[in-house]
């Protein structure tokens, strides 16, 4: 499990919840350039395997937080994620060896065409290919990791918040009342998305397709045709609501509706 922050407070860091972000806070050009020499990351496993077998879950040794997103738009982001891999790498060995067969450059209209014809198959529903899946790659739920126990106990060192919030400076004002140094730091809720050219060509290409397949379109925005995860996204949000009664949740919406 990884932890970005001091020694009284820090952040859970994982994939597409924000994990960009809190790590540019424990790099060394913002570090040293913004003063944030006393962010550090640390490694820690709460989990811990007795002699009989048993797992335990040991508590935060400091206050931990969590920048919490609802579970559906992390699968979606995750899978746009693992597509884009999957598009490179096709791409730099399907040119490499077309190059070294002919001899001369793989035209990139080609690939794009290839790329196309791959998704028509891929996603239509006839050929019950069953892509939309998470047991893979980026698309992993939160039950996957090992603080999730933390959620189903009340105490004064886990809490979680909504992502959005990241980059509130009500959230940086929380966290100084209890660690005096983050009284300055300032996080930057960088979305990897929007200047990744690869993931514009593979909504593109995922947008033709839909386009030519219609009804018969396997689409990964929507909830019902992602069969294996449907039903547990029913209890996620049924849990997260629950859980966002706790005191673990810092609710800056209620703040700011009070401002």
């Amino acid at each position: 499990m990884e932890v970005i922050g001091t020694d009284k407070i820090g952040f859970v860091t994982i994939a597409k919840h924000g994990q960009t972000s809190l790590r540019a806070l424990s790099l060394s050009l913002h570090r040293f350039r913004d003063g944030y020499d006393f962010i550090n990351v640390t490694e820690t496993d709460p989990k811990e395997t007795r002699e009989d077998g048993s797992i335990f879950i040991h508590p935060p040794s400091k206050i931990l937080l969590f920048p919490w997103r609802d579970e559906f738009e992390s699968v979606k982001s995750g899978f746009l994620q693992d597509m884009t891999e999957a598009q490179r790498q096709f791409g730099d060995s399907f040119r490499a060896r077309k190059n070294q067969l002919s001899g001369t450059e793989m035209d990139k209209d080609t690939t794009d065409k290839i790329l196309l014809h791959m998704a028509k198959y891929l996603f239509n529903k006839k050929n019950n290919i069953d892509i939309l899946h998470i047991t893979t790659g980026h698309k992993k739920i939160l039950y996957q990791f090992d603080f999730f126990p933390y959620f189903l106990t009340d105490n004064d060192k886990f809490y979680f918040f909504d992502l959005k919030h990241l980059s509130n400076p009500k959230l940086i004002e929380w966290i100084s009342e209890r660690d005096p140094q983050w009284k300055n730091v300032s996080i930057h809720h960088d979305n990897s998305t929007v200047e990744d050219t690869r993931k514009t060509k593979i909504k593109k290409i995922l947008s033709q397709t839909k386009e030519e397949l219609g009804d018969d379109y396997l689409d990964y925005e929507k909830i019902n045709d992602w069969r294996s995860f449907k039903h547990y996204y029913e209890f996620s949000k049924m849990f997260f609501e629950s859980r966002k009664k706790s005191k673990q949740f810092l609710d800056f919406d209620e703040e700011l509706r009070g401002v």
